[in-house]
């Protein structure tokens, strides 16, 4: 790719020396490459050398300089180039508005991508699917479920109907505020308008539920997750195993480790420490310990924080 570009940089610049003046196509697929090979900085002198000379970039030409800085992180001079582009009556389309919403809730800077949002309504540009998508998965990041989801109204309001990940990002963002009441909601209404759950949505739930200790309410989901053709996978048994032994249940917990092995899948490092920590918590260090011989004889390694579980529980008995 750097190559390429330096053979085009070089291919310009020879235009340029033979007196014929390159059209916006021409820079515009220069500035789009040389931000997409991250040489922002040279994009942005191209695009400085265009507003010196008789060739003006258009909304293409700013939009690809405003998503190479994006990308780059250098957010401010992507606002810059926002203004020198309305300052020179480039008037932003909903591609500009969207670069930049999703940079800065990327950066967490959440408000001014909000801000950013409403001066694009008041222009009369209307946000895209993807726009609404970055500034709840944004609001919810922030901690701001509240107001996530009166964007997801106000989306539906305006006729941009809602996918998949918009409903998995609302999800989660209420998972992670233990409002699990909306979340049965929004997952009967993803469902109602024809989106199936799929495995991130089911382990979203799980984990919720868990946190918010209804395991016995995350076991129905898995059954659930199960009879929609939808296989648990690593997380999920994860996820519930660890609930599962937070509950002091380390009998199902172990079921549905019997259950995950038969089904083909193998524990990993925090399956079994979730287990291990399970057994020591319940006065059953010796057999925390059997389980890690297990562990490791299946080629699973334990880690610093499987061996301080085990420590500890042995510690915790000898004081007992």
């Amino acid at each position: 790719m750097a190559n390429r570009i330096d053979d085009a940089y070089s291919l310009f610049q020879k235009v340029l020396g033979s007196g014929l003046v390159p059209n916006v196509v021409t820079y515009t697929t220069l500035i789009d490459g040389l931000c997409k090979a991250n040489r922002a900085f040279e994009a942005y002198q191209l695009l400085e050398e265009m507003l010196r000379g008789e060739c003006l970039p258009n909304v293409v030409t700013y939009n690809a300089l405003i998503d190479g800085l994006c990308k780059a992180g250098r957010l401010d001079e992507a606002y810059q180039v926002l203004d020198m582009m309305v300052k020179r009556d480039c008037t932003p389309d909903e591609f500009t508005y969207t670069i930049l919403v999703d940079g800065l809730c990327k950066a967490c800077r959440v408000k001014e991508a909000y801000e950013l949002h409403e001066a694009m309504l008041e222009r009369g540009v209307e946000p895209s699917l993807f726009l609404y998508n970055s500034l709840i998965h944004g609001k919810c990041n922030d901690n701001q479920v509240e107001e996530a989801y009166l964007l997801f109204k106000e989306m539906i309001d305006r006729g941009c109907s809602p996918n998949s990940v918009t409903y998995n990002t609302l999800i989660d963002g209420f998972c992670k505020s233990g409002r699990m009441l909306e979340v049965h909601e929004l997952l009967k209404e993803m469902v109602g308008i024809g989106f199936q759950p799929d495995s991130y949505t089911y382990n979203t739930i799980i984990k919720g539920l868990c946190k918010a200790k209804n395991v016995e309410k995350s076991q129905h989901i898995f059954k659930e997750m199960s009879d929609s053709h939808c296989p648990p996978n690593l997380l999920t048994y994860t996820t519930l195993i660890d609930g599962l032994c937070k509950e002091g249940r380390v009998d199902d917990a172990y079921e549905l480790l019997n259950e995950m092995l038969l089904s083909g899948l193998k524990p990993d490092v925090v399956t079994f420490t979730a287990l291990i920590d399970g057994l020591c918590k319940t006065n059953r260090v010796s057999e925390g310990y059997h389980l890690l011989e297990e562990m490791i004889q299946r080629g699973c390694l334990p880690n610093a924080v499987t061996y301080n579980v085990l420590l500890e529980g042995f510690n915790n008995s000898s004081q007992g």
